[in-house]
């Protein structure tokens, strides 16, 4: 049971990754300023902000396609039930358990390290409150 509940915050997590990559995304086409000494004329257009787009896109992805892979080994834990053969069942259930635990590990790190290089490139001020009400 506590498998199950698992996967619903990972997939959570990997939702508020697809999240926020968007959301950086967006900020960043929509920035009018740029930095004195910025590589680029605008923010959509410096290599440096679109690294670090990329890497917070690269890091929802990979959530995304953990969550899938675990999603599939629940499942194979799920038909196995049906198996008619009790160690085949507790098998399929103990790497989806391995699985799981393994990708709550992971897929946390991802998300939060993706949060943090999003504020960290943004700044403060896409924090404002007229900015998170559009």
């Amino acid at each position: 049971m506590l498998t199950k509940t698992l996967i619903i915050c990972l997939a959570t997590l990997a939702g508020i990754g697809r999240a926020l990559s968007n959301d950086l995304s967006k900020a960043v086409a929509a920035r009018r300023r740029t930095y004195t000494n910025a590589a680029g004329p605008s923010s959509s257009q410096d290599p440096q902000v679109l690294q670090v787009v990329g890497k917070v896109r690269s890091a929802a992805y990979s959530a995304g396609a953990i969550v899938l892979q675990v999603a599939s080994s629940l499942q194979r834990a799920h038909d196995a039930h049906f198996a008619d053969d009790e160690q085949v069942e507790e098998t399929a259930n103990a790497i989806a358990e391995l699985e799981t635990s393994q990708a709550l590990t992971v897929v946390s790190d991802l998300i939060l390290q993706a949060a943090t290089t999003a504020f960290d490139a943004l700044g403060a001020s896409a924090t404002k409150k007229p900015v998170a009400k559009k």
